[in-house]
């Protein structure tokens, strides 16, 4: 059985929460929206250095995602593992934007819509 959906990481280094943030991004009808975010990422060094993301070839099955996030720690602000689906919507202006007012503390989420319930 071959996993429908695919995602890639993007990581999140909080250093004054202390904590590391994973959210997996679905992949599957993102491919050019991710490509821009990930070229926003590149251009914006170094203000996007708490953000990283890997390229779409490293995109996993929702199987090993779907385990990953089960089994994550969640003891601090967010868990460690987060899966967002739907998508992903980035703004017009996205190149007048900093890093942190698009990303700060797991706002990717809110870029994403349409998303399936996520158990």
């Amino acid at each position: 059985m071959t996993d429908s959906r695919m995602f890639v990481h993007l990581v999140e280094e909080n250093e004054w929460e202390g904590e590391t943030w994973r959210f997996w991004l679905q992949t599957n009808g993102n491919g050019p929206a991710l490509e821009r975010l990930a070229a926003y990422l590149e251009r914006t060094r170094p203000a996007s250095e708490p953000y990283t993301m890997d390229p779409l070839e490293k995109a996993i099955g929702e199987a090993d995602v779907d385990l990953l996030v089960r089994y994550a720690d969640d003891d601090g602000y967010m868990a460690s593992e987060i899966k967002v689906t739907g998508t992903l919507t980035l703004p017009e202006n996205l190149d007048a934007l900093q890093p942190d007012d698009l990303l700060y503390k797991g706002q990717i989420k809110n870029l994403f819509h349409d998303a399936d319930p996520v158990p």
